[in-house]
């Protein structure tokens, strides 16, 4: 019985050292321009709802559910994505820059705002600042990447200051929203977004050559147990 709970807990000993011995790698798949041509929101959720279609082949659009109520636009303390998307800031927004990438269907997105003050007041500046969590950047040198930006030359031109907001969005995934046709009609953007998609696949693999050495280990201690307890007897027989 003894020798059957050392096996049992030599067992359970080996597989958590196995599980080590498998690495998971990300491969690059594919890289595709994608537009969001509306975006719906409801208590819960945030959908985008683009234009390609590369997950699900019977329907001719990918949409995206970037949900759970952790995310920045749930924020309790704060006005933030959720509510900058239905505010008259929308419509003011002087340009939006969106990355993603999917990996195994998990969508990742960042969403860069940025604003010009020379479209808004005073008063609108310290709101996007104070409420929204924006940061006012001034000064803008000539050789930053803003002014490679043809939609932001004419806006510094004026006023070398822009209000910026990074908002980094995780564990969404593609979907299909069935009532989409209404949430194009009722929420469309003023011209759709495009950005670049990166696909990701992950692959697990297992290190043979560590599961060997890790199983082999314990094995090769309970065939040396027999020849311990004949040393530990003999050296008790001529005191050694």
């Amino acid at each position: 019985m003894e020798i059957f709970k050392f096996l049992i807990t030599l067992l359970f000993s080996i597989i958590p050292l196995l599980l080590t011995s498998c690495t998971t790698s990300i491969i690059p798949n594919k890289t595709e321009d994608e537009y969001i041509m509306a975006i719906a929101i409801d208590k819960e959720n945030l959908y985008l709802l683009g234009k390609q279609n590369y997950i699900f082949p019977n329907y001719e659009t990918n949409d995206y559910l970037l949900a759970p109520n952790d995310r920045p636009f749930f924020n309790k303390h704060e006005k933030t994505l959720n509510t900058l998307l239905q505010s008259p800031y929308i419509a003011k927004i002087t340009y939006l820059d969106v990355s993603g990438k999917v990996t195994d269907n998990n969508v990742a997105l960042s969403l860069h705002f940025i604003f010009s003050p020379n479209t808004l007041t005073e008063e609108q500046q310290r709101e996007l600042i104070n409420d929204y969590g924006f940061q006012s950047i001034k000064d803008i040198d000539k050789s930053n990447n803003y002014w490679k930006n043809p939609l932001l030359i004419p806006e510094l031109e004026k006023k070398s200051e822009l209000l910026q907001r990074h908002y980094h969005l995780y564990n969404g995934k593609i979907i299909h929203v069935y009532h989409r046709q209404t949430d194009m009609v009722n929420y469309p953007l003023p011209s759709p977004i495009k950005f670049e998609l990166d696909y990701y696949t992950s692959e697990t693999h297992f290190d043979g050559n560590n599961a060997i050495a890790i199983v082999t280990a314990p094995l090769l201690m309970i065939t040396a147990i027999p020849a311990f307890i004949t040393w530990g007897f003999m050296c008790q027989v001529h005191a050694c």
